[in-house]
């Protein structure tokens, strides 16, 4: 039988946990990512990207970006071609690609 370690991992200080957020864990260039957006219609439609820098002691999130979508913007899907991330609009049809990186 091996021996596993398993690991507790904070979320970053200014995460929302509850139900009017859509937030998924990704891969972004090899590391660990955290996109979080706004579900509700009257919530501002802000994207945010944190990345978790495994190389510090414990690790240590990072916010990479915040993003003001379209108010159509539905929720973040993935991350495709390193920095651009799909995200759902106007309905499950429709797709916007963001570069993060620019």
């Amino acid at each position: 039988m091996s021996d596993e370690v398993f690991q507790k991992i904070s979320m970053p200080d200014d995460f929302h946990s509850s139900d009017s957020y859509d937030s998924g864990l990704h891969i972004l260039k090899g590391s660990l990512s955290l996109v979080q957006c706004p579900l509700l219609a009257f919530q501002e439609k802000l994207l945010k990207v944190w990345v978790r820098n495994e190389s510090e002691v414990n690790g240590v999130w990072t916010q990479l970006t915040t993003v003001r979508l379209f108010p159509i913007a539905r929720k973040p899907l993935l991350f495709w071609k390193d920095d651009d991330i799909l995200v759902e609009y106007n309905n499950v049809r429709d797709l916007l690609s963001y570069n993060v990186g620019t």
